[in-house]
């Protein structure tokens, strides 16, 4: 039969009763009796189980305070709480749990304090204790006994750290500052106070303490500079100590009425080092803003709506300054707002979607919309050339530093292709395939082309795009050109057929690549694999670079790599290979999954790409999508953005319970201590051995007989006088006190060893030297801690996934289900004959990235299909989908496919790519990844599919548009409504009735 154990057991409260949460615990032969009791206890105590949760186990806590055995107690929470782990008891930071004084039993008092628990004590005259003056100290707070929980004790005699958090966790609804704090207002701030985890409490507390100046501000100014720090500093957002410390000494330098103007100025993003103030000489200066006179700095921070008044200011009133509008100007510059007129239209088109538009002061935008002629017919794109060019000669920042111009366009090798000073022949790559909505006839002129000419064309820019050079297109002129046939140079074995051959190839140095030196290898194929009509061998991007350009091809391959990572920091429209998937996502331009937010709501758009305040998660089946792309697509770059992890090797500790049997067998090694039990057995015999001390509480006759049997030298009242019994008890008590005191049998272990270590010093020694056993009932952690103090060397399951990520070096981690499911869906797609043919076709790219314009609104777009296929006549893309559809019958699975393809707006992303790069028609490839069940459909978008995606993703850009320029991101539900009966409520309505 197997022995009883101790169970503690946690009998949580609901918080709407108002009853105390309880524990209870007991020695039981199983939990389930030890849960029983716990039940019976509660209502033996009178408390109504309705009002609790159902009693659970937790783990046994190692303390001194344990509640009785088998007696429920209500005051344990009070003190202790669950950890994380739900299981784990924990003192509460700040909370003190009193011990009770009983007058005259074990209390030892010396100077006012009880010796045995450390109160102070009030003794009066009478030598009686007085338990109701005991005072308590919690964390620097001095609590009386006769204090409850609604006491409220003064923040100003509280410590420096403790009075900043108190105005920092203040109502921030409430006007005033606060004054006092109950006992628990203060253990919560203790508990702040000591939360290392809290970076923005921990930072505000080391600011204040560099400044002499905040610790000696008045609980009013306190609250007032952690007011100013909360709205400085949002707490969603990790800030440095170091940008603190600087707004704490220029808020604190900073004059009483300017506080405000600071605040606001750091709230909006602008960390001004001091507030400016205008000029008051009255003058009428006309000096020009960006020479030598002070910029006008504005009162509140720029945004979109403040753009579009001053741009209608500047439009309308030519003699405007700025800081100086007068109320009509400033009406009629709104009117223009409302009206949009097509001048204003424009230039705010263009202005609006400067990279950092935002960041230029008040004078520059004056200027630079009286620069340029809005309404003399150039295309956007030579605006905005005009528009930078002249920012960065004239623009000055909002912080008075010069323009740094846009030297991401002069850098990249694509501005040759893109630069707006080309010829007329040279038509840009970017205006095909990256304009987005643009049409091709309104980018290749007024001519009338047919579909044939549009198509040539459309191949043309395709192969400027890749780096050859196209007649008609490329710059004969340009010296990065390379005036040899290459073609010459191929040799190959038997008999030559005839290829298409490239005369010139652009070495390309952002883009050294096989694959875009010379002409592309064909997708699909490797170095000599001829296609069907040739066995020609094209020479590789080294044997280019060695033979024309051979100062590149001495360059360090270091370099060259460093060369080729280098990216713009903002991108103009265009078509663009191999750029990484983090460049991809962190660019410029709406894409369509920004687009599928904002069709949740506009705030919800804003609270995830403006403000980021709504993070992107990515849940387990988003993270095996990626895992299938990349393997499916692009399988030579798989392992190098995905780490799979190894097996762990044996030895390794992975479970709670080879953390247990480590502990165990090492206590087992310990010698056995002596038990509280054994120690007071030990204190009973002592004291048995001990004369016993005569009674004081009997009657005066009784008094008389024991004073006659006291030894003679403590019989010290004269014979032959009258004795009392007063006089007897003091010959008694000194008696008394002359025999040794009895020792102490009640307290913990360390205080029955106090008591030995009184009368046999080298058995209490003996004793403490022993090694406690260390507790193996702990958290996973906790146990972890304890194996590595015990075996330093000990290699547990995380430190082998510490030592898989760090050897992934930046890489993915992924299972190794994930990456044997990635493999069985690709040999499936291999074996399907539609989806295989697409994905192995000879010229199928995957992942391009196209940047472009909307016409109507001026956004910036950008698209990544997954794959693309050029084919003579018509340009083919594709995404491919991983679905969990296993249990939908085969009747139903089409129908279920469309309702994907509508919900999560597929269709609307389809539109945007066969917009944005320019593609003929569109498929996706569904594959199903339940396991053991990877079918798949080869679906295409319809022309009208493709339609309604089209009117869908320009009415979200417009919404998108519309509210960046009004400011105002609206939540999905405005306004109040009265909820209906559909058709299936009213007939079940009007059966019900009929009843």
């Amino acid at each position: 039969m197997s022995e009883k154990k101790p169970y503690f057991i946690h009998h949580r409260a609901k918080k709407q009763s108002g009853e105390p949460t309880a524990v209870f615990w007991e020695s039981a032969m199983t939990d389930t009796r030890a849960l029983r009791d716990a039940e019976n206890a509660l209502e033996d105590a009178g408390k109504d189980a309705g009002n609790y949760f159902r009693p659970v186990v937790t783990n046994f806590p190692v303390v001194d305070e344990l509640p009785e055995e088998g007696e429920i107690d209500f005051d344990w929470c009070n003190f202790f709480q669950l950890g994380d782990d739900g299981m784990t008891w924990a003192v509460i930071p700040g909370a003190v749990r009193e011990e009770k004084v009983v007058a005259g039993i074990d209390t030892t008092i010396v100077d006012g304090v009880d010796t045995n628990t450390g109160e102070i004590i009030d003794v009066d005259k009478a030598g009686t204790v007085d338990t109701t003056a005991t005072v308590t100290v919690e964390n620097g707070l001095v609590v009386d006994e006769s204090d409850d929980k609604n006491t409220r004790y003064a923040v100003v005699t509280l410590p420096f750290r403790k009075r900043l958090i108190a105005q920092l966790t203040a109502d921030q609804n409430a006007t005033e500052q606060r004054h006092h704090v109950t006992r628990a207002e203060h253990a919560a701030i203790t508990a702040i106070e000591m939360d290392t985890d809290n970076s923005y409490v921990q930072n505000l507390l080391l600011a204040g303490e560099q400044f002499d100046e905040l610790k000696n501000c008045d609980t009013k100014d306190l609250r007032r500079y952690t007011d100013a720090v909360q709205r400085a500093f949002l707490r969603e957002k990790r800030h440095e100590l170091g940008t603190l410390l600087k707004f704490t000494k220029i808020w604190l330098a900073t004059d009483y009425l300017d506080r405000g103007i600071l605040v606001h100025e750091w709230e909006a993003g602008n960390r001004i080092s001091e507030v400016p103030h205008t000029s008051t000489d009255g003058g009428n200066s006309t000096t020009p803003p960006l020479q030598d006179a002070a910029p006008y700095k504005r009162a509140v921070s720029q945004s979109m709506a403040n753009l579009q008044i001053e741009v209608a200011v500047a439009l309308l009133y030519p003699e405007a300054e700025p800081g100086k509008v007068s109320r009509p100007q400033l009406a009629g510059a709104k009117a223009l707002v409302e009206r949009n007129e097509d001048v204003f239209d424009i230039a705010l088109k263009v202005l609006g979607k400067t990279t950092d538009i935002l960041d230029f002061n008040a004078d520059t935008i004056f200027l630079v919309t009286r620069a340029i002629e809005w309404n003399s017919g150039k295309t956007y794109f030579e605006l905005r050339a005009l528009t930078r060019d002249w920012f960065t000669e004239n623009g000055v920042y909002e912080n008075g530093e010069r323009c740094k111009g846009y030297p991401e366009w002069n850098e990249d090798p694509r501005s040759a292709r893109n630069s707006a000073d080309s010829n007329t022949t040279q038509q840009p790559q970017i205006e095909n395939l990256g304009a987005g909505v643009f049409s091709v006839e309104n980018l290749m002129g007024e001519q009338s082309l047919n579909e044939s000419e549009k198509q040539q064309d459309v191949n043309k820019q395709l192969a400027a795009g890749r780096g050859e050079f196209v007649e008609g297109i490329s710059d004969p002129e340009a010296s990065n050109w390379v005036h040899e046939d290459l073609a010459k140079t191929a040799s190959n074995e038997g008999e030559k057929s005839e290829v298409e051959t490239t005369s010139d190839v652009q070495i390309q140095e952002a883009v050294i690549d096989e694959e875009q030196a010379g002409d592309a290898l064909q997708a699909g194929k490797s170095r000599g694999e001829a296609g069907e009509e040739t066995t020609a061998v094209e020479p590789t991007a080294s044997e280019i670079l060695a033979a024309n350009a051979p100062h590149l091809a001495s360059q360090d391959q270091e370099e060259i790599e460093a060369e080729v990572k280098q990216w713009p920091t903002h991108f103009e429209p265009g078509r663009y290979e191999n750029l990484p998937n983090d460049v991809y996502h962190a660019a410029n331009g709406v894409s369509s999954t920004m687009l599928k937010d904002v069709r949740i709501s506009p705030m919800f758009y804003c609270g995830r790409h403006v403000t980021k305040a709504i993070p992107r998660t990515q849940n387990d089946a988003m993270k095996r999508g990626t895992v299938v792309h990349g393997y499916v697509l692009e399988p030579e770059k798989f392992h190098e953005e995905f780490a799979v992890p190894a097996e762990m090797p044996d030895g390794v500790v992975s479970t709670t319970g080879d953390l247990q049997a480590i502990i165990k067998e090492y206590n087992a090694s310990l010698p056995a201590l002596m038990t509280p039990d054994e120690l007071k057995g030990w204190i009973e015999a002592y004291n048995n051995d001990l004369t016993p001390p005569l009674s004081l509480s009997g009657s005066a006759e009784e008094t008389g007989l024991l004073y006659m049997s006291l030894p003679e030298d403590f019989q010290r009242l004269p014979a032959d006088t009258k004795q009392t019994a007063t006089q007897q008890k003091g010959c008694i008590k000194e008696y008394n006190a002359s025999l040794p005191a009895l020792l102490k049998t009640s307290g913990t272990r360390d205080q029955l060893l106090d008591q030995i270590a009184t009368v046999a010093p080298d058995m209490a020694a003996a004793e403490r030297a022993k090694f406690v056993p260390y507790n193996f009932s702990g958290t996973k952690e906790q146990l972890t801690e304890i194996v590595r103090t015990l075996r330093p060397d000990v290699m547990t399951a995380d430190d082998w996934h510490k030592q898989q990520e760090i050897a992934a070096a930046g890489k993915i981690m992924i299972s190794l289900d994930m990456y044997e499911q990635a493999k069985n869906i690709s040999a499936a797609l291999q074996a399907h004959p539609s989806a295989s043919r697409l994905l192995n076709h000879p010229a199928r790219q995957s992942e391009i990235s196209y940047f472009g314009f909307d016409e109507e609104t001026g956004l910036e777009v950008r698209v990544r299909p997954d794959l693309e296929i050029q084919l003579p006549h018509s340009r083919i893309g594709g995404d491919l989908k991983t679905i969990s559809l296993g249990y939908v019958k085969q009747e139903n699975l089409r129908a279920r496919l469309h309702r994907e393809i509508i919900d999560r707006d597929y269709h609307l992303s389809a539109a945007m790519y066969c917009d944005v790069a320019n593609l003929d028609q569109f498929s996706w490839i569904f594959v199903c990844r339940d396991e053991g069940y990877h079918w798949i459909a080869v679906v295409e978008a319809s022309v009208d599919e493709l339609e309604l995606g089209r009117l869908e993703y320009r009415r979200a850009l417009q919404t998108i548009n519309d509210c960046t320029m009004s400011g105002s991101w609206p939540a999905p539900i405005t306004d109040d409504y009265t909820d209906e009966l559909n058709d299936y409520d009213l007939r079940r309505y009007e059966a019900l009735s009929a009843m």
